[in-house]
C-alpha cells in the first residue's frame, strides 16, 4: 500500500519549510511513504526534488482532494486557517509548522495548544527533520477534532456583542 504525503503553505511565503523539502521527502521515505505532494505557494521549489515529489503546485482552488489522498500532512501554522481545521475534520496525520519569522510568533500559540491537545504534532522549521526523525508517524493516532458548533458560534457573539447572531 502506498503512503501518501502532503505538505502545504497556504498562500503565504514559508521559504523554511520549502526549502527542506529535499530532506522532509528523504525522512518521510524511511517512514514508507512513497507519494509527496507539495503546494509550495510563493516559495521556490528548491532544485534537485525531480524524482522525490510526485506532484508540486503554487495554488489549487481547495486542498481538499490532497488532504483526501493523504495519510499525512505536513502543514504551516497559520493562526485560524482553513488548512489545519480541514485536516483536523478529516482525522488525518498532521505535523503543524510554525513559522517563528512572523509577527509575534502568534503560528506557535496556536500549534502548541493543537499539539498540546491531541490533535497534532507539532514542530518548529528548525525542527521539523529532528521532529520526523524521531516520531514513529505510524504511531500517530491524532484526537477526534470535535465537529462544527454553529449555535455555539452564534452564542458567543450574542454574548459578546451583545446582539442575536
Amino acid at each position: 500500500m502506498t503512503k501518501s504525503a502532503l505538505i502545504t503553505v497556504g498562500s503565504t511565503r514559508f521559504d523554511g519549510l520549502i526549502g527542506q523539502c529535499k530532506d522532509i521527502v528523504e525522512a518521510l521515505a524511511k517512514q514508507g511513504y512513497t507519494r509527496v505532494v507539495v503546494q509550495h505557494g510563493k516559495s521556490p521549489l528548491p532544485e534537485g526534488l525531480d524524482g522525490c515529489v510526485t506532484e508540486a503546485f503554487e495554488y489549487t482552488d481547495s486542498l481538499s482532494k490532497y488532504i483526501e489522498q493523504s495519510d499525512i500532512v505536513i502543514s504551516h501554522a497559520g493562526a485560524c486557517t482553513g488548512t489545519v481545521i480541514e485536516v483536523l475534520r478529516s482525522n488525518k496525520k498532521l505535523v503543524v509548522v510554525h513559522n517563528e519569522k512572523l509577527l509575534d510568533d502568534h503560528q506557535k500559540e496556536l500549534a502548541v495548544r493543537l499539539s498540546r491537545l491531541g490533535y497534532c504534532v507539532h514542530s518548529s522549521v528548525e525542527n521539523l527533520l529532528s521532529t520526523l526523525h524521531a516520531t514513529d508517524l505510524d504511531k500517530v493516532s491524532p484526537a477526534a477534532f470535535p465537529e462544527f458548533a454553529a449555535d455555539r458560534v452564534r452564542r458567543f457573539f450574542d454574548g459578546q456583542a451583545g446582539f442575536p447572531v
